[in-house]
């Protein structure tokens, strides 16, 4: 939504700005919201109403790879693991099933401002225990301790053709891929539900879509049944949090 200012005729503003007067903030991420709107009785006002200064919306691409957000995100999520681990009677891992390095291709700014996802949210992120006591506990396996981060060429098809569907550009739709994630997400629905926040179908399909390509790479990192086992184990309301 365009807040400050209004776009003008003839220049290349936006939100007010020229692209070269949007300021780089102090941690190396460049806001439509710069922080100073973050401050005092605005700040606070602002996130009441449910903003924040790292929301999809208030960052803007600057033809970079998104690193520093995804950093900050990293950080934030080192915090909630340890608090989940302060709760539970044996450590869990996490294992982004995505890869954070798909952030950092092509695709990065896509999944980020367009689809609103990012790869340490609970879809993307598969638990297991961190040793023998909690696999006991639990019967789970215990998660692997060296994975392949780098991102597979399947993948990378797959996000093209959700990427070409939702912006509905681009020739050589990969339909095939398209067909496998969809029967995918019908396959187990509780476990990729679509979003019940107000947004447009060709949206929920396409983060459905996501959710279902990492489905397949917890599937090939752990299995199916230890997949679905982990999220009914550690997610109290996989329909909420699944679709954060």
């Amino acid at each position: 939504m365009k807040v400050f200012g209004r776009r003008k005729p003839k220049l290349e503003y936006v939100d007010g700005y020229l692209p070269s007067q949007h300021p780089q903030h102090t941690d190396g991420l460049t806001r439509v919201w710069p922080e100073e709107f973050w401050q005092g009785e605005i700040g606070e006002m602002l996130r009441e109403a449910g903003f924040h200064p790292n929301m999809p919306g208030n960052i803007l691409d600057n033809g970079e790879p998104p690193t520093q957000l995804l950093q900050n995100e990293r950080m934030a999520f080192q915090q909630r693991l340890l608090a989940i681990n302060a709760e539970l009677p044996a450590k869990v891992r996490p294992v982004q099933m995505l890869p954070e390095a798909l952030w950092l291709t092509q695709h990065g700014w896509f999944l980020i401002r367009q689809l609103h996802l990012y790869p340490f949210a609970p879809w993307n992120t598969l638990l297991l225990p961190a040793d023998g006591i909690g696999a006991r506990l639990t019967g789970l396996p215990v998660c692997p301790v060296h994975l392949d981060q780098e991102v597979d060429d399947k993948s990378l098809v797959a996000v093209q053709a959700i990427r070409q569907l939702y912006t509905r550009q681009g020739d050589d739709l990969d339909e095939i891929a398209v067909k496998i994630l969809d029967a995918t997400a019908g396959k187990v629905p509780d476990m990729m539900p679509f979003d019940q926040a107000e947004m447009p179908i060709e949206l929920k399909a396409a983060r459905r879509r996501m959710r279902a390509l990492a489905f397949l790479k917890g599937c090939d990192i752990a299995g199916m049944d230890a997949l679905i086992a982990s999220r009914r184990t550690y997610l109290s309301d996989p329909a909420v949090e699944l679709t954060s």
